[in-house]
């Protein structure tokens, strides 16, 4: 029987999070070490369940072949070491290719709540690196920055983390949190001899842009992320709602919650399905069965309630999938805008940065910065009201400060402005190279 590359399954699953325990299958667990055999127990046999599924339908020739697994965030409790360090074990039983994105349990939780803020660095150095790792098939938001600031070597580590993949004609994008999920913390890194700077930003950017190409190339696309409507809440779930009826997205599916595996309803207000895939701790998961030539997508779930068998349950949601292909084309939004400050001349410099975002007027000040000195601010591509200034210090009484630009722009300039010169001759130009 040929198969063909238009139909396919993945698996949605979400919630490993070793160790967790929600008092169920089993009821009655006291110890720690009782609930981390438990855990460790429950997410063996889910990804071996899944490694069975693939095998069985590999070898009877299904029309549909399994490609993949997504899991929806929350791959540890807390991003301590040693839950990861078992959780990449167990991960290792798995013999698909998968899609990992993190949780409120992996960085949110524990932003100034570990030494050295460790546990959030550790979970977001392991998906930066799974994200290089897969660099030729993925498109990702996240850049790394290094630069020297006395008395001490930086990297910058910023973005969101989302990213998108193809299978065949379907797009399938991890937006990890939530898309409007933002922080920033720094962490010591003793190996390196630097202090790393991490700047996790919202998403929507990227995602407009992301979703834009697609539908462009008329993709089905499928939409994940871990927490839809908890943390994550208005004004930007209407922000996501919106963005993703108006690039024709076929389905979205979430994590965080979990006793809910399967359909929930719908995205807002339109006919988009989502749903909820499920945890390691109530053992369950979805499968998705996509047929890109009938345009048709058959989610099902799959469960064992205590005897480490699982099986389909009957419950079963039909989608109609969206490839359509606009003419004219849409649009494609910019994915960020950006001013960077960049201290070149023979004195002190300070820099401001002001700009309206979303009816409010934010500021942002460099500080005094020394020769070879550089700072970049990312700024929401559809902020306006940019304003910047760029001062020298003279060292005289009468004049401590001096403006040496004070510029103003409708939209991000998106470019590089440089002090240059010397105390009594100050210039500037768009030259940062």
């Amino acid at each position: 029987m040929t198969v063909s590359p238009g139909m396919f399954s993945v698996i949605i699953s979400s919630d490993p999070q070793y160790p967790w325990y929600d008092g169920v299958l089993p009821e009655g667990l006291k110890t720690e070490d009782e609930i981390k055999l438990n855990s460790a127990r429950q997410i063996s046999e889910q990804y071996e369940s899944m490694n069975e599924l693939a095998k069985q339908r590999r070898e009877t020739g299904s029309l549909f072949p399994v490609h993949g697994v997504l899991i929806n965030g929350d791959l540890t409790a807390f991003g301590h070491d040693w839950q990861m360090e078992k959780y990449k074990e167990l991960l290792g039983k798995l013999e698909l290719p998968y899609y990992p994105g993190l949780g409120n349990h992996d960085y949110a939780n524990n932003v100034d709540d570990s030494y050295n803020n460790n546990c959030a660095m550790r979970m977001v150095d392991f998906m930066y690196g799974w994200l290089r790792l897969h660099t030729g098939m993925l498109k990702y938001d996240f850049a790394e920055r290094s630069y020297y600031k006395f008395p001490e070597l930086r990297v910058d580590y910023t973005g969101s983390l989302a990213y998108s993949f193809n299978i065949g004609k379907v797009h399938f994008v991890q937006l990890q949190n939530f898309p409007s999920y933002t922080d920033n913390w720094d962490s010591w890194n003793a190996g390196s001899a630097r202090r790393d700077f991490f700047f996790i930003k919202p998403s929507f950017a990227w995602l407009k842009n992301d979703l834009a190409i697609a539908r462009n190339r008329g993709d089905v696309i499928i939409v994940s992320l871990h927490d839809y409507h908890d943390n994550f809440i208005e004004p930007f779930v209407t922000e996501f709602n919106d963005i993703t009826n108006k690039y024709g997205v076929s389905a979205v599916f979430a994590g965080h919650i979990h006793r809910n595996c399967g359909k929930i309803g719908t995205i807002g207000s339109s006919n988009i399905p989502f749903f909820r895939s499920g945890a390691a701790s109530y053992q369950d998961y979805l499968v998705a069965d996509i047929d890109t030539e009938q345009k048709k997508m058959i989610v099902r779930k799959r469960a064992c309630p205590l005897n480490g068998m699982y099986d389909f349950t009957g419950d079963s949601w039909e989608c109609n999938l969206n490839d359509t292909i606009p003419y004219p084309p849409m649009p494609v939004p910019p994915t960020e805008g950006h001013v960077t400050f960049f201290n070149d001349g023979g004195f002190e410099a300070r820099f401001e940065l002001h700009y309206t975002y979303g009816g409010e007027t934010l500021v942002f000040k460099t500080g005094n910065m020394t020769l070879g000195n550089k700072k970049t601010y990312y700024i929401p591509p559809d902020a306006t009201d940019v304003w910047i200034i760029g001062q020298e210090y003279t060292g005289l009484v009468w004049e401590g400060w001096r403006t040496v630009f004070d510029l103003r722009f409708a939209s991000p300039p998106n470019n590089c402005f440089k002090l240059y010169g010397t105390t009594l001759h100050p210039k500037w130009n768009n030259d940062c190279s």
